[in-house]
């Protein structure tokens, strides 16, 4: 027998129930949380390895109506966690709040998939744990941030190596 993958790509999901099934679906982003404790304001080219825009840029065009969130690459990832809505992507998460947007789409991924819970368990540490908030900070600040954070008991330091 298969997974059932949903897929509500015409309707606003209602996360707050903590139990969405894996699939495509759209969301406020409001109801999404952020997995990491900072995030580099510069969006990289997966290939090149060069910067291709940044959040500021992409809240503006987003503003302006020259960009939707559909068309800002593959449907935010969310991990359902302990109940809340994680979104893998940090940066884009930070953009959609920034422009007030209220409805992006979103694909609900599970940790079944052992790619899926490295990449999250690999960064996950909320400022908190819980991954209301986040520092956007150039890289070369991101070491600072993160262990002022640790240091005032914030985020754990996972990727400082604690």
């Amino acid at each position: 027998m298969g997974c059932s993958v949903a897929t509500n790509r015409g309707v606003l999901v209602d996360l707050s129930s903590g139990e969405v099934a894996p699939g495509f679906y759209r969301a406020d982003p409001r109801q999404l949380r952020f997995t990491q404790s900072d995030a580099s304001p510069n969006f990289i080219d997966p290939v090149t390895k060069k910067p291709i825009g940044t959040i500021d840029s992409l809240v503006a065009d987003l503003r302006a109506g020259k960009v939707t969130p559909d068309q800002v690459g593959k449907p935010l990832q969310v991990v359902m966690y302990e109940g809340k809505p994680f979104s893998i992507d940090n940066r884009r998460l930070t953009a959609f709040n920034l422009a007030e947007v209220r409805d992006v789409p979103i694909e609900v991924v599970s940790l079944k998939d052992a790619g899926v819970a490295k990449r999250f368990f690999d960064r996950f540490d909320p400022i908190r744990g819980e991954g209301l908030n986040i520092v956007i900070t150039p890289t070369s600040g991101r070491t600072a941030a993160q262990t002022l954070l640790r240091d005032q008991g914030l985020i754990k330091g996972k990727q400082l190596g604690n």
